[in-house]
């Protein structure tokens, strides 16, 4: 990033009340959270690697192809957008070796924020979410691999109907998957960062319990980040029973207080 800014971080991982163990994983700058619950936050200058892995095919499964995903990702000393990308192959091997030794087909979505010279470098692949607000305005940055994101590129559906749709959790892409069966194609997107930016990743834990309306409210009205993850799920938890991680960068200029 650049030396004049800085970011500050929060993040929340947390079972919710449908499951008993966690499969959503977050990495934060090098370390993995995950578990029951954990709520954690920091700071950083100059550059900052972020990720949200969503696990599935099964509780244990699910959360080994999370971890599995996060661990692919390169030691800081690696950090470059080349790197990341390549890191969703080394994932994706990973996980397809797992299934080879379990005998269980299992997965996991993974987006990734990386901040460098200035610069973040959005990707992802599966249905968690990266956001940006900017500017008093909510922006996606990931793309969503799923059949109603198709049907919706077709035209054959309306956004609208994309949350009570059939299809809507059926993932076209993730990690997970066999190269005679598809060769995955993360999204990517890449932008300059500025002060006062605010970047949001989750899994769909988080955008099936609440709108992009209640995540731009929040992010717009919680000046830190600590506060605007815990309010996003304790919003989450009052709408439903499910929920997955949430993972916040509030960028600043150096002569601002985090």
């Amino acid at each position: 990033m650049d030396q004049r800014m800085k970011y500050s971080y929060a993040a929340v991982c947390a079972t919710g009340r449908v499951r008993t163990e966690n499969q959503d994983r977050i990495y934060l700058n090098g370390t993995i959270c995950g578990g029951g619950y954990a709520q954690t936050d920091g700071t950083g200058r100059k550059q900052g690697l972020f990720a949200v892995a969503d696990g599935m095919g099964g509780q244990a499964q699910g959360a080994q192809a999370a971890q599995a995903a996060l661990e692919a990702l390169p030691p800081k000393k690696c950090w470059s957008p080349e790197a990341v990308l390549q890191a969703y192959d080394a994932g994706n091997r990973a996980i397809c070796d797992q299934i080879g030794k379990i005998g269980k087909r299992s997965g996991a979505t993974l987006t990734t924020l990386l901040l460098a010279d200035g610069e973040a470098y959005a990707a992802n692949i599966g249905d968690s979410r990266c956001y940006l607000y900017r500017d008093s305005c909510l922006s996606r940055l990931s793309e969503d691999h799923t059949a109603v994101q198709r049907l919706i590129a077709l035209g054959i559906i309306e956004p609208a109907e994309a949350k009570t749709h059939p299809e809507r959790h059926r993932l076209t892409q993730h990690l997970g998957i066999f190269p005679d069966e598809l060769i995955i194609q993360p999204h990517t997107v890449q932008l300059p960062v500025r002060p006062g930016d605010r970047f949001l990743l989750c899994s769909d834990g988080l955008t099936d319990m609440l709108e992009e309306e209640d995540l731009s409210a929040l992010l717009r009205s919680q000046t830190a980040a600590p506060a605007c993850a815990a309010a996003l799920y304790q919003l989450a938890m009052q709408r439903g029973e499910k929920h997955g991680n949430i993972c916040l960068l509030y960028t600043s200029d150096a002569a601002d207080e985090l």
